[in-house]
């Protein structure tokens, strides 16, 4: 049985430090990375100030860095998951997670956005959306439950979350609600590599 000082994971979405302050004080070896470099910055700043050790990396958009090795689980840190634009882009994103992962490791998805199927919303969203990217000729079509906000963010309901998980090899475990409440439409997710 491996024990918390023998665990060796990593951070997707390093943020400004929060979640890997929380797990190297739990004793765990973690190896965090963050798609802007600002917030890796500030991540090495604040576990400094913390007096505590973490490799911080800088990553790819949408992707890992390619000096990852091979983690007993993986955390994709509070909202980091729903910023990643595109049903593909989010499953390749997965499958480079799967990659370095050992059979049976957990892969937390924590605070992502939720929706409930048919949201008027999401679906007025959808369409206004999609035509104003045909009428500019764009490429990439909007999903449904994509929204704006500051910047792009998705929303989920628990069937696109196993399935994307699944596709890259995950097994879905969990699904939850946040603690928070319904009102904060926030989910919690655990995936299991296969």
């Amino acid at each position: 049985v491996m024990t918390v000082a023998e665990a060796i994971y990593a951070l997707a979405g390093a943020g400004g430090g929060r979640e890997a302050i929380a797990l190297v004080r739990q004793g765990f070896d973690v190896t965090a990375f963050d798609f802007c470099g600002a917030l890796t910055k500030a991540c090495r700043s604040h576990l400094a100030d913390a007096g505590l050790e973490a490799r911080v990396l800088d990553a790819p958009p949408d992707s890992l860095p390619s000096e990852l090795s091979v983690y007993d689980g993986i955390y994709a840190g509070r909202g980091f998951y729903h910023h990643i634009p595109g049903r593909s882009r989010r499953v390749a994103f997965l499958k480079g997670c799967r990659r370095v992962t050992v059979p049976g490791s957990p892969f937390f998805l924590s605070d992502f956005f939720t929706r409930v199927t048919n949201d008027r919303f999401y679906d007025r969203t959808f369409v206004i959306a999609n035509a104003i990217r045909r009428f500019r000729r764009s490429p990439d079509a909007v999903e449904v439950g994509d929204w704006l906000n500051n910047c792009m963010q998705h929303a989920f309901v628990p069937s696109e979350i196993e399935s994307e998980l699944g596709e890259a090899g995950f097994r879905l475990a969990l699904y939850a609600d946040s603690p928070f409440g319904p009102g904060s439409h926030l989910g919690h997710a655990v995936g299991i590599a296969e």
